[in-house]
């Protein structure tokens, strides 16, 4: 349930998630009291109110067909409503995943359904302990994940989320929640958090200061960013920040990051200026295991793996001379070969969830 409570004329109700109850009024403003709404034009989101129901997942959306990789993990068991009248009981299995790079919910995880049409519905997962979900491209609208403290992986990239609340989340190292919509995310007090996906979004502040378990991040193509914060990330060894045309003095705190080992900043538009502004604000690792910074590879125009969206090449990266490549080289970083490292070795945090 979601209590809404009107500005104007101070009266408040209730209304269950499916959007039963007393209508919004159009131009008032509302308190919500609750973890989500589908009113968001109609309401002035405050936080707070009431406690999310225990030991549940809920996901809507108008899904169709056989979900083939619908996956959850666990300990003991869970009860799944498919939302069209299905009911089933499912033994879970502890997290394990795999995959080169981007982690996947291993296949003893899946338990898939099929639906015989495609009417919105929503599917309720209730268990004590459900640490991983990934439900596999099914076109999730709305998740609601705050009453699942347990969950420790949550993939729900290519999904079609415009919002997606985690703060409930104390346990979540492992998210992925590339290719929706949303237009925030919230992320600093996922103190667990070990691996961070994000890209091709609708926000444009990262903010990820204090995460000192955070190993890998990975912010590929989306709305031009104007903040990352990576400040206080002490164990961040791999950063992918391509195709996002944030100017480099808008990058705070990489040179506290002494784990930092991978760097890849393609497709930004960088002049050769901006390329050794951001040399200069890299961690020296002279003494170290060289560093890798990536910043020349695609093509001028290139559409970024078909999506129609055009991202441009770092032209500064032609220019770079032979003493910025040994200025580099002698704080510890070599200039990578123009190459594709959007697939990145994530031994740390695979094995964290492992």
């Amino acid at each position: 349930m979601i209590r809404f409570v009107d500005r104007q004329t101070g009266e408040g109700w209730t209304r269950t998630y499916s959007g039963e109850g007393k209508d919004l009024l159009p131009g008032h403003a509302y308190i919500i009291q609750g973890p989500k709404s589908d009113e968001a034009d109609l309401w002035t989101p405050i936080g707070g109110g009431e406690e999310p129901e225990p030991n549940v997942i809920r996901l809507t959306g108008n899904f169709e067909g056989t979900l083939e990789r619908f996956s959850v993990a666990g300990s003991g068991s869970a009860v799944i409503d498919w939302g069209d009248g299905d009911t089933e009981e499912v033994t879970l299995a502890p997290t394990s995943v795999s995959g080169n790079g981007f982690m996947y919910l291993e296949a003893r995880h899946q338990v898939g359904h099929t639906y015989a049409d495609a009417t919105p519905k929503t599917i309720i997962i209730t268990g004590d302990d459900v640490t991983g979900l990934w439900p596999g491209y099914i076109g999730v609208s709305e998740i609601d994940v705050t009453g699942m403290p347990t969950l420790e992986y949550l993939d729900v990239q290519g999904e079609k989320l415009s919002v997606l609340e985690v703060s409930q989340n104390p346990a979540l190292e492992y998210l992925d929640c590339a290719a929706n919509n949303i237009s925030s995310l919230e992320v600093t007090g996922n103190s667990a958090l070990t691996f961070l996906r994000c890209g091709m979004n609708n926000f444009s502040v990262v903010d990820l200061s204090g995460l000192a378990n955070l190993t890998a991040v990975s912010y590929d193509v989306g709305t031009p960013l104007s903040s990352f914060n990576v400040t206080g990330c002490t164990a961040l060894a791999q950063i992918i920040l391509q195709g996002t045309t944030i100017a480099p003095d808008n990058i705070v705190g990489l040179s506290g990051l002494g784990a930092l080992t991978d760097l890849n900043v393609n497709w930004n538009g960088w002049s050769v200026d901006d390329l050794r502004a951001l040399f200069a604000a890299l961690p020296n690792r002279d003494g170290l295991t060289a560093g890798r910074f990536s910043c020349g590879w695609g093509n001028p125009g290139e559409d970024f793996a078909g999506s129609g969206i055009v991202l441009e090449q770092n032209p500064g990266y032609a220019q770079l001379t032979d003493d910025d490549v040994a200025n580099a080289n002698g704080r510890g970083w070599i200039i990578a070969p123009p190459e594709d490292l959007r697939t990145i070795p994530l031994d740390t945090a695979r094995e964290k969830l492992r």
